[in-house]
C-alpha cells in the first residue's frame, strides 16, 4: 500500500516508481483531486466550527430563557448545507467493502480509481 502521505509530498516520484511496475499514475491529476479535497476539508471545517459556536450560543440562550427562534433561523442554513452533503457521503459505497477486487491490482490502486469516479459523477 502507498503510504498518502508520501503520495502527497512526493506524487512524481511515485508516478516514476510505479511506471517501471508497468501501472500509469496521472500525478497531475492526482494532484488537483488531492488540492479540491483539501479546499473542501477546509470549508467542511469551518462550517462545522460555525455549527458548533451557534449551538453553544443556542444553549446558553436556552438555559437564560432568551427566546432561541432567531438563533435556529440562522443555523437552518448551516443544516440545509450539511444535509445533501451527508446524504451524498451516505450513498456512496464503502471503500472497504469493495477490497475484494485488490486481488488483481493494489489496494490503492482501487480507491484511487474509485475516488477519481466519484469525484467525476
Amino acid at each position: 500500500m502507498i503510504d498518502p502521505k508520501l503520495l502527497r509530498q512526493a506524487a512524481t516520484d511515485v508516478a516514476e516508481k510505479l511506471a517501471r511496475r508497468g501501472f500509469k499514475f496521472d500525478a497531475a491529476a492526482y494532484q488537483l483531486l488531492e488540492d479540491r479535497r483539501k479546499e473542501l476539508q477546509v470549508a467542511t471545517e469551518q462550517l462545522q466550527s460555525e455549527r458548533n459556536a451557534s449551538a453553544k450560543n443556542i444553549g446558553k440562550a436556552k438555559a437564560q430563557g432568551e427566546d432561541i427562534a432567531p438563533l435556529l433561523e440562522a443555523v437552518k442554513d448551516l443544516i440545509a448545507w450539511e444535509t445533501p452533503q451527508r446524504n451524498w457521503t451516505l450513498s456512496r459505497p464503502n471503500y472497504r467493502t469493495l477490497s475484494w477486487a485488490c486481488r488483481i491490482c493494489s489496494w490503492t490502486t482501487c480507491r484511487m480509481a474509485l475516488t477519481k469516479a466519484l469525484m467525476l459523477s
